[in-house]
């Protein structure tokens, strides 16, 4: 519960500042903003002072976002340069030629609506912090901390995925792998104990040449707290990227004269394929029928 105030509260205070200094940046007053993104010049106060318990709804900084010309991923710190770049990757674009009609399209809409450089980095960087977590700092370190225990040399698998954790500590440090402020906020937190984390792993790559070398495994696990405050910031991240694009893609859609038709098509198209199924079912258990007399 104090882990993820703590995240809270630094989105936030980054929110906080970068809605100030973009909007001065746009010279725009509190009431002009309020006026170009329907949003309460009071919420837009708050948000910048940042008051406790009246945040900004999703809604409420999505217009805002549209307002200043910026996403939301820059206003949150996520993102730090403001364009906003839609296209599709080249394998999501391979995954959606492949669906077939029962999505009524409307599959399609909604992964249109993710922020490309947003959700899938974000997707990205969740599915590689997973990784370390569960299998590098968890079943790997614990394999090599037997076999350090007895003596036996370690293969290089081993050395490859502690090579590996020690490059991932010293690039989440200098903000290679996320440039977000967040990312920074929770390094800076954290410096000394990456230093450490990152020494210790280190340590690994030598044990073959000197199995009287001493590890220090539970400083190495201290990554593991960290890493998941990070996992649990993408998470939000990506939850909330899944919710607004769900949400323009019901608004889009109930604006949709065509879509009546398209449902229409669509449960009529059920209803067939289940008579057909029915009929089909009864034929072979006639069929099953006779064969047993």
């Amino acid at each position: 519960m104090k882990k993820d105030q703590h995240k809270e509260d630094k989105t936030l205070a980054i929110l906080a500042m970068n809605l100030v200094k973009i909007r001065e940046e746009n010279n725009l007053t509190q009431n002009g903003l309020a006026t170009l993104s329907g949003v309460s010049r009071d919420k837009i106060y708050y948000a910048e002072i940042n008051k406790q318990g009246r945040r900004l709804q999703v809604e409420d900084l999505v217009k805002i976002a549209k307002a200043l010309n910026v996403s939301t991923d820059y206003l949150l710190g996520v993102e730090t340069e403001t364009s906003n770049n839609n296209i599709l990757a080249n394998k999501t674009s391979k995954i959606i030629s492949k669906w077939d009609n029962s999505t009524l399209g409307e599959i399609d809409k909604l992964i249109e609506t993710f922020n490309d450089k947003g959700f899938t980095e974000d997707l990205k960087n969740y599915l590689m912090v997973s990784y370390t977590i569960n299998n590098i700092l968890y079943k790997t370190l614990e394999e090599i901390e037997n076999l350090i225990k007895d003596k036996k040399t370690l293969l290089d698998i081993y050395v490859q995925k502690a090579t590996y954790l020690m490059e991932y500590i010293r690039c989440l440090g200098f903000n290679i792998i996320d440039k977000s402020t967040f990312v920074k906020c929770l390094v800076e937190d954290h410096k000394e104990e990456l230093q450490h984390i990152d020494e210790q792993a280190g340590q690994v790559l030598f044990y073959n040449e000197d199995k009287d070398h001493k590890i220090d495994f539970e400083c190495i696990r201290n990554a593991i707290p960290i890493l998941e405050e990070y996992k649990d910031y993408l998470k939000y991240r990506l939850d909330n990227a899944i919710e607004k694009s769900t949400e323009e893609v019901i608004k889009t859609t109930e604006e949709d004269q065509t879509y009546f038709n398209k449902i229409r098509k669509f449960i009529q198209d059920k209803e067939q394929a289940n008579a057909e199924e029915i009929i089909q079912n009864n034929k072979s258990n006639k069929k099953q029928g006779k064969a047993k007399k």
